[in-house]
């Protein structure tokens, strides 16, 4: 699995280069980013999804071989599920290169159930890893092996975790990534997912790995994937930011692949009705929610998209230089995505006249016909018109 470094700022590109101007997708306009109160993009974190001081500390210390600031770092982190899991994973990934600090860890407190779901990680990880993101049918022999050897020793280290750290549910989290790839059964997910949702019913990150598990192209369908998502969201209050599920979805699924077709898609009455919906999510979220940037990102993207310029500007700016999560991470360069369409959000709003931020949207029932209108199924339904 690409390190976040890897996946958010490409290869090849010098911090020279990036300092420059941004310049709008397929257009040789710039914008200074400074006149519009944005970070340049030298100054954008392309590392960590947060910005916290002893996080970094904690992985500069294991790069030397030093596991103590990282259990510092964990016991920090208390109840903080969502943080728990993104701290594990980040760790989880530099143990997947070299776990010499680890395993020092593991032999001096055995009993830590955060070690142990670090140690869980890295499997899944290094996994996915030798596996590589490419299709199935370009992955080797020899990688299949070896993705498999290493990811069926994670469920016992998962459990392992689990018992040791009966309440946390980030060793159940880890282990919806291995469930996934060691293709287990409808139900048995289902068991799975239950020991997560008795633990954190509104963990972000572990709906957006239950969500994917669910996808036609792995072991669901659209109307599995859809009813998870929908019931996820109806079960849930305003301010859990799990409607950013829905935009997930409507990107990485249910896009048409014809480029004439998308851009009616993202204008039409579905895609408006999501947007609203995750904006209303959004303004009853604690502004100190670890996802809250998440949101806002899916949030801007869509906005542009839908050329609804002065609120996408308006997330751009509350977003700040933090920029290694969704969806600028599905990008093999996602700093460069990130500066387009923040430039096009500015140039689209300059060309409108700077208009001022509407009001927040108010609740209303999804479209008839769409995606979202589970009460009404219509699986021919058109992809941009819901009809």
């Amino acid at each position: 699995m690409p390190r976040f470094l890897d996946r958010i700022t490409g290869q090849g590109r010098s911090p020279k280069a990036a300092a420059g101007p941004t310049k709008d997708a397929g257009s040789s306009r710039t914008i200074q980013p400074a006149e519009y109160g944005l970070p340049l993009r030298a100054e954008l974190r392309t590392d960590w999804p947060v910005d916290h001081p002893a996080l970094d500390a904690a992985v500069l210390a294991v790069k030397a071989g030093d596991w103590q600031p990282v259990g510092a770092l964990m016991w920090e982190t208390g109840r903080d599920w969502e943080r728990r899991y993104l701290y594990t994973s980040i760790l989880g990934s530099l143990a997947a290169e070299d776990d010499r600090w680890l395993q020092a860890w593991r032999q001096a407190h055995p009993e830590d159930g955060a070690a142990a779901a670090i140690e869980a990680s890295s499997l899944v990880q290094l996994a996915w890893k030798i596996r590589t993101g490419d299709v199935s049918s370009k992955v080797g022999r020899e990688q299949w092996e070896g993705f498999f050897r290493v990811l069926r020793q994670a469920p016992e280290r998962c459990r392992e975790a689990a018992a040791l750290s009966p309440e946390d549910p980030t060793p159940w989290v880890v282990l919806l990534g291995a469930a996934k790839g060691l293709q287990w059964e409808n139900d048995e997910f289902r068991t799975l997912w239950a020991e997560v949702l008795a633990r954190d019913p509104h963990h972000v990150l572990a709906h957006i790995s239950a969500q994917s598990y669910w996808l036609p192209r792995w072991h669901g369908s659209t109307d599995l994937v859809l009813e998870f998502t929908e019931q996820t969201i109806a079960a849930a209050a305003d301010g859990s930011l799990l409607s950013l599920l829905r935009l997930d979805l409507l990107n990485r699924e249910l896009r048409p692949e014809n480029a004439e077709l998308r851009a009616a898609f993202w204008r039409g009455e579905q895609v408006r009705w999501a947007i609203d919906e995750a904006l209303i999510d959004l303004a009853a979220a604690d502004p100190a929610h670890l996802r809250v940037n998440t949101m806002r990102a899916w949030l801007a993207i869509f906005l542009v998209r839908n050329e609804r310029w002065a609120e996408a500007v308006e997330q751009f700016r509350a977003i700040g230089r933090m920029v290694a999560f969704e969806p600028w991470t599905y990008s093999k360069d996602g700093t460069s995505l990130f500066t387009q369409q923040r430039a096009s959000a500015v140039l689209g709003w300059e060309a409108a006249g700077r208009p001022a931020v509407p009001p927040l949207p108010q609740h209303r029932p999804a479209p008839a016909g769409s995606y979202f209108d589970l009460s009404t199924p219509n699986p021919d339904a058109d992809p941009v018109t819901g009809k």
